[in-house]
């Protein structure tokens, strides 16, 4: 089971195991911005959430506040 210390379910453990056991990799990026790595079929997608108030701009892709992308390289 997932729990914290606090004996409380923990989803961070959670989708911590999911990306791990999916061959997900994380990808540090500016602060607000979650950025995943996966590849499939020889192609390379970038999952970008932007979780701050503010515009940010990925990959020459402009996100807007609390918006998500998916980028393929």
């Amino acid at each position: 089971m997932m729990e914290s210390e606090e004996g409380k379910f923990d989803f961070s453990l959670a989708y911590k195991e999911i990306i791990d056991c999916h061959g997900i990799d994380y990808i540090h990026s500016d602060k607000d911005v979650e950025v995943y790595k996966r590849e499939s079929q020889g192609s390379t997608y970038l999952f970008v959430l932007n979780h701050s108030s503010e515009t940010k701009t990925i990959s020459g892709k402009k996100l807007p506040p609390f918006a998500s992308i998916i980028v393929k390289n």
